[in-house]
Parts: structure tokens; sequence; C-alpha cells
């Protein structure tokens, strides 16, 4: 017998807003006097934060916070998380400061690790998309890094 997942509403806004920062970081090398890369680090880690709460709340969970660790330890029991993937969010605690109640000092990653970065929010997108929009409750999209 299946178990019923009962999601969470909100679900498709915070994938819809996670859509948003990442067009924006995924665009903004058109307008680098505007977007920093300290403004698309920040972008980036937003929707990173939005495509993992869409996926939670559309398999009905709920992190303690929403801080990178948090959202790692709810997600794993959820879906495949590769220890790549894992081991990169950890460290967005320690590059950015978004979501903490700990003072940080942000640092910005290199021009390579961001190209990474993206990639994983490229595959966040692609894990929010099959789990809010398709429903699918087994997405293997962050089972691991190409």
């Amino acid at each position: 017998m299946r178990t019923a997942i009962r999601e969470i509403s909100g679900a498709k806004d915070l994938f819809d807003e996670g859509e948003g920062f990442f067009r924006v970081v995924e665009s903004s090398h058109r307008k680098p006097a505007i977007f920093t890369p300290e403004i698309v680090h920040n972008l980036l880690c937003m929707a990173i934060e939005k495509y993992a709460m869409s996926i939670l709340l559309s398999m009905g969970a709920l992190p303690d916070n929403h801080t990178f660790s948090d959202l790692v330890e709810a997600l794993k029991p959820q879906i495949p998380v590769s220890p790549g993937i894992e081991e990169a969010l950890l460290a967005l605690d320690q590059e950015a400061d978004l979501c903490s109640l700990e003072l940080r000092q942000p640092s910005l990653p290199t021009p390579d690790r961001m190209e990474f970065l993206k990639g994983i929010g490229r595959r966040f997108k692609e894990a929010a998309r099959e789990a809010v929009l398709e429903g699918n409750t087994f997405t293997l999209q962050l089972e691991s890094i190409e």
C-alpha cells in the first residue's frame, strides 16, 4: 500500500520565485555593471533556496530553518542528494550570509566555482520542476554532479 504525500501549500509560488531569481542569474552577464559577482552569488543562493523549499513543500516536508545545512538535512530523507552536491550546499552557508542567525563574513566564489554552483542551480531547477509541476516525487536530479 502506497502512502499518500500531502503537499504543503505554496510550493508553486516558491518554484516561481526560484525561477525569477535563476533567470536573473542566467542573464546577469548582459549587465555586469549592475549584477556584480556578489549580487549574482546571492541571487543564485536565493534561487537554490526557493527551489529546495518548493521541493520540500511539494513532498509535505519542512526544514528547521532556511540555512543550507537545514535544507540539506530536510532534503536527504526525501530524495537522493549526492555527497558532492551536499558538500557544495553546506559550503554555501559559509560563503553567503543568507538566512543565518550567525554573523558571517561572506566570501565570493571564484568564477569556476560560480559556474559549478550555477550547474547545481540547474539541477535544483529541474528537480523542483519535476516535483512541483510534474508531481514526480522520486526525482533523481540531485543524485550526482556532471
